[in-house]
């Protein structure tokens, strides 16, 4: 169970879109999505890995809004694995 989730979010130009910020996990909910024609970008940095998962019964849902695209990627030798947890769902 991780306590904390650290997320750098990226435009797609590279120009950080805001530091990196560690979201606290319980009951909350976690909601990334772009703002006017803007991309995400979520990608680990060196060797390290992200990990999003669900705690307890939650869900976890990424989907795009509009005409956005969401894409994840990993980038060098780095992994992305995403995989429900328990009895939760995943849905992309």
């Amino acid at each position: 169970m991780l306590s904390s989730i650290i997320l750098s979010v990226l435009l797609s130009t590279g120009t950080p879109a805001v530091e990196p910020v560690a979201v606290e996990t319980g009951g909350s909910k976690i909601r990334i999505q772009p703002v006017g024609g803007s991309k995400i970008r979520i990608q680990p940095t060196g060797g390290s890995k992200i990990r999003i998962q669900p705690t307890g019964g939650s869900k976890i849902r990424i989907q795009p809004t509009g005409g956005s695209k969401i894409r994840i990627q990993p980038t060098g030798g780095s992994k992305i694995r995403i995989q429900p947890t328990g009895g939760s769902k995943i849905r992309i």
